[in-house]
């Protein structure tokens, strides 16, 4: 069938029963057997239906592929079966002394013209329903993504939603071989913190920053480096400043360790309370204990050894108590031809010593005369009374009297008031008191070290 009108020509052919095409033209050419709808012409063109932007975004139930042309915009938009896009870029009108620039264009190219796409911000959320929205770049030593952000607020805000999830909301990982690298890497150039991590008063998170090592030999869950490598705060009476736990059941598994010059040092804020360093539990010292001040114990002092007679014991020897700070100077001194002799004690004794007192006993035979003929002077005194060439063992008992003491007289003392300081240690007052970290006491299995969840892709 032939149908001309306006000296168009429309062919609509029907070849084997199959959809007809149509041509329109003024050549007579047939329709290409490719196109439903062949036009064609040298001096005409479509007319598209022409509408304002509120007219096309108030097109009811839109089909997918309509096409329109936008006449406040000046382009053309087709709907993409979620929402119009804009087909092409607006055209910029004449340029002349008194002609107006034309509307400028808008398109969906670039991500900046996404952003606008189908009006102010509509573009600016991706629903990633089929698989993530990835940035790949192979550029050396550049950011595969950048956020800057010039006023107050976050330059990027994750967040997760479903309670049930077992994934991180943030997730980085890095293969580098490099020790100087992180897979998270957190800077700062003025007073905020490099990295922070926070609990809000309503969660139930055991830490406001969490690491962990899962290497079984050696490594760190959490390493600071720095003036002060790792600092702990807190404003509760049983809280920690810091605290170190490490559930093994075998010696020596060790909570806290330090080294360095000074291993562990301990300073409280309130000496009339506590305790620079304090322990709940039995403390033991392998080497030496030095002690810049008093010394008080509520059970014994001694020395343990080796047994020197039975391998399977250990011997203890205990230390004398008295009312006084004493100090104890002995020896043996053998009588001259007149039965007597002069004692001589350390050069420094008159130094440190006060308030003498001395004990004589002779050895071998009685020596009812022995006495001391003159008392200490500088650092000697002398004995008589006994017979010639014998034996006399001496003791002298003097009273502390060193620059410490007369600085401190208090340390004299015998009577002192029950302080709640030391209640906590020689009553153990404290000990029910402590919170510990978990909530309980140690278990009596090493506890399961958690795996975090890692989304591989």
């Amino acid at each position: 069938m032939i149908l001309a009108t306006s000296c168009l020509l429309l062919f609509i052919s029907n070849v084997s029963g199959q959809t007809q095409n149509v041509a329109i033209n003024n050549t007579g050419n047939l329709p290409d057997n490719s196109a439903m709808l062949d036009v064609s012409a040298t001096d005409k063109g479509i007319l598209i239906p022409r509408m304002s932007t509120s007219q096309r975004t108030a097109i009811a139930s839109p089909a997918k592929g309509l096409l329109v042309f936008d006449n406040d915009l000046s382009q053309f938009w087709y709907y993409n079966g979620v929402i119009w896009v804009a087909l092409t870029t607006g055209v910029t009108g004449p340029t002349g002394a008194t002609g107006p620039t034309g509307p400028a264009g808008s398109n969906c190219v670039t991500l900046d013209g996404a952003y606008n796409c189908g009006g102010a911000g509509l573009g600016r959320i991706i629903n990633a329903n089929s698989g993530a929205v990835e940035v790949n770049t192979s550029s050396a030593a550049s950011s595969g993504f950048k956020s800057t952000h010039t006023n107050t607020g976050v330059a990027v805000n994750a967040s997760s939603t479903l309670a049930g999830n077992t994934f991180s909301t943030i997730q980085a990982t890095t293969a580098s071989s490099s020790n100087l690298v992180s897979a998270i890497l957190g800077s700062s150039s003025a007073a905020g913190f490099g990295t922070s991590g926070q609990v809000l008063s309503t969660g139930t998170g055991q830490a406001g920053v969490y690491g962990n090592n899962l290497r079984t030999t050696g490594g760190h869950g959490v390493w600071g480096f720095g003036y002060n490598g790792t600092v702990g705060e807190s404003n509760y009476v049983n809280g920690y400043g810091a605290s170190g736990w490490n559930h093994a059941t075998t010696d020596p598994g060790i909570g806290t360790f330090g080294q360095g010059v000074t291993g562990i040092a301990g300073q409280s804020t309130n000496t009339t309370l506590s305790y620079g360093v304090y322990s709940y539990d039995d403390g033991g010292i392998y080497n030496n204990l030095d002690v810049g001040g008093n010394l008080a114990v509520v059970g014994t002092k001694s020395f343990i050894i080796d047994h020197p007679l039975y391998p399977d014991k250990y011997l203890k020897h205990f230390c004398m108590e008295s009312p006084e700070v004493l100090n104890v100077y002995r020896g043996n001194v053998t009588l001259d031809n007149n039965g007597e002799a002069i004692v001589t004690l350390p050069d420094y004794f008159k130094a440190i010593n006060a308030n003498f007192s001395y004990q004589l006993t002779a050895i071998g035979s009685a020596a009812p005369g022995l006495f001391v003929k003159n008392e200490i002077s500088d650092h000697t005194f002398s004995v008589a009374g006994g017979k010639p060439g014998m034996k006399v063992s001496w003791v002298v008992y003097a009273e502390r009297n060193d620059e410490y003491m007369k600085k401190h007289p208090d340390a004299k003392s015998t009577e002192v008031l029950k302080t709640s300081k030391l209640k906590k240690v020689f009553h153990g007052d404290a000990k029910n008191d402590l919170l510990l970290l978990d909530g309980q006491k140690q278990p009596a299995t090493p506890k399961k070290q958690p795996v975090l969840n890692v989304l591989e892709k």
